[in-house]
This record gives structure tokens, C-alpha cells and sequence, in this order.
């Protein structure tokens, strides 16, 4: 599938939708490339900075490398861009039992 999204980006390199599941890809994949997914997202969210989809699992991807506060601003960021977002209480929890970062 990385395959299509990248020909696809080819096509349209500010398709954020088309950018967020590429990023997916790497998010999802075992072992997942986490660094890469978050790349991918950030890419996708210099183009349209309120992409709900892209912060969403750009907050889930930071929260699983142990990046809180990177994490927390990202969130931060979701309920601007949409305070009904169903994920956001599930992010919230995630966030609140993730470890300190690890670069503390």
C-alpha cells in the first residue's frame, strides 16, 4: 500500500488525507518505524495544520516513542482544531499514563 500513497503523492503532493495514511503505514507496521510515521504526518500538517486525522495519530505515534510534551502540544492542537473529536479522551488518557520523556 505504501507503494499507491506514494504514487499518489506524486500526483498530489499536498494531499494531506493521501500523506496520513502513508504516514499510517509506518505507525502500523510490526515492528512500526515510529520516526518515520512521524515524519510523515509533520509533512502532511505543514500543509493543512488543523488536519484532524494527522494530529490525532500524530498525538497516538509521539505517545508511544515517550514523547509527552511533544504529545501534549499535539493534542493541544486536536482540540482546537475540533473540541468534539471522539479520540480526544482516549489520547488524554493515554497521555496521562504515558512514561516522562525520555530525553528528561
Amino acid at each position: 500500500s505504501r507503494e499507491f500513497y506514494r504514487k499518489a503523492l506524486a500526483k498530489m503532493p499536498t494531499d494531506v488525507d493521501v500523506r496520513a495514511d502513508l504516514a499510517l503505514t509506518y505507525f502500523l507496521y510490526h515492528p512500526p518505524d515510529l520516526a518515520t510515521a512521524v515524519a510523515e504526518f509533520e509533512k502532511g500538517l505543514e500543509t493543512n495544520p488543523k488536519h484532524e486525522r494527522a494530529l490525532q495519530f500524530l498525538t497516538q505515534t509521539l505517545i508511544t516513542q515517550n514523547e509527552s510534551a511533544k504529545a501534549a502540544a499535539t493534542l493541544e492542537k486536536l482540540k482546537r482544531a475540533n473540541p468534539s473529536n471522539t479520540a480526544i479522551g482516549e489520547l488524554t488518557s493515554l497521555l496521562a499514563g504515558a512514561s516522562p520523556d525520555s530525553s528528561k
